[in-house]
């Protein structure tokens, strides 16, 4: 076996591929949480108008409970 010496060039080019590949998963990282950051808000939106929806809906089963009611009572009335 031959032995090679390690050199400080060949320990720097070493040094700056490892920084080069800690910087790309660094760039990964940010696009992926800006992503999920993106996801986690559209969901909370959408959740939000469900609510509302539902809240709506609800509101408007009431009012056709309170009209029913009332047209059964003028319905009896004229019986």
């Amino acid at each position: 076996m031959s032995e090679e010496k390690v050199t400080l060039d060949f320990v720097a080019h070493q040094l700056r591929g490892m920084r080069d590949d800690i910087l790309s998963l660094k760039d990964d990282m940010a696009v992926l949480t800006a992503m999920v950051v993106r996801h986690d808000q559209e969901f909370n939106r959408l959740s939000a108008k469900l609510d509302d929806m539902f809240n709506q809906m609800r509101a408007m089963v009431r009012q056709h409970q309170r009209f029913s009611e009332r047209l059964r009572v003028l319905e009896e009335e004229r019986s």
